[in-house]
């Protein structure tokens, strides 16, 4: 009689259809496993980590090369932005003798570092002093009379002759006052970044985008800096060491480099013109 009831019963009733489908996917999911994980003997192959290591290679490569491609189409740009790349540079480069302040000052004139760092102080002061009042100035005296790109070009070559100037003086190592007065002229000559930066925007021609002349203007300035900070110091270094060279020496190239920077802002024209009398 049991016999011939579960001859009728129907061998699936009673079981749970979720707990029969979990194990029907846990099953899966251990197949799946042992198919796509790779044995033990081939995460240990040194042919397997190589091509793991070239492949990382091939990576920091192609990154060097899109970098050094960037530097080297940096200055493939139509003019007067390529005479701008150019300024910038050569005045990033120049003005990071500034590096050696501290020890010339302190080596000429026999001050104490605390000394020395209380004169930079008030000249930084100094120089924001004249950026905050520079917009005053340009907006009252100087724009009645030109046009803004004008006005911007005034302010790049005065701010290079003023630091020309400060710099040759303050190679000389002679009495403190004229060494202080070199010190405040150079630093009056201020601004040249923001209006050479400006004359730059107003001057792009063609599809020549503002972003990408920020980018490159930068760039200089930040491969400048690299490259001129341990120039100055081993050339002052030199200096110290040599009984012929003077310790003023890295300044009076700094002169001649912002003369040379100047004699490039010559080739650079409004192409508005303006008259103070329409």
């Amino acid at each position: 009689m049991a016999l011939g009831v579960n001859a009728f019963i129907p061998p699936q009733l009673g079981q749970s259809n979720n707990g029969r489908n979990a194990l029907e996917t846990s099953a899966a999911d251990l197949l799946l496993q042992e198919e796509t994980e790779p044995p033990p003997a081939l995460l240990n192959d040194p042919a397997s980590q190589h091509r793991g290591s070239v492949s990382m290679s091939g990576i920091v490569l192609d990154s060097w090369r899109s970098s050094l491609h960037s530097i080297t189409t940096l200055f493939q740009v139509p003019r007067p932005t390529f005479t701008i790349i150019w300024i910038f540079l050569l005045y990033s480069f120049t003005t990071r003798v500034e590096v050696l302040n501290y020890q010339y000052i302190s080596l000429t004139l026999g001050w104490s570092l605390a000394t020395v760092n209380s004169l930079l102080a008030g000249n930084a002061l100094l120089s924001a002093v004249i950026l905050f009042v520079l917009p005053t100035i340009r907006k009252i005296y100087l724009e009645p009379q030109r046009n803004d790109q004008e006005v911007d070009l005034l302010i790049v070559k005065g701010s290079l002759l003023l630091n020309a100037v400060g710099m040759a003086g303050f190679g000389i190592s002679i009495a403190s006052p004229f060494f202080v007065l070199a010190l405040l002229v150079y630093t009056s000559g201020n601004g040249l970044y923001d209006s050479l930066t400006t004359f730059g925007l107003t001057s792009l021609t063609g599809e020549q985008r503002p972003d990408d002349y920020l980018v490159r203007s930068g760039l200089v300035q930040t491969i400048a800096g690299l490259v001129a900070a341990p120039f100055w110091s081993s050339l002052f270094s030199r200096c110290l060491k040599s009984d012929v060279l003077s310790t003023g020496l890295p300044y009076w190239i700094s002169a001649g480099l912002f003369i040379g920077t100047m004699l490039l802002t010559r080739s650079l024209r409004s192409p508005r013109t303006h008259s103070p009398l329409n």
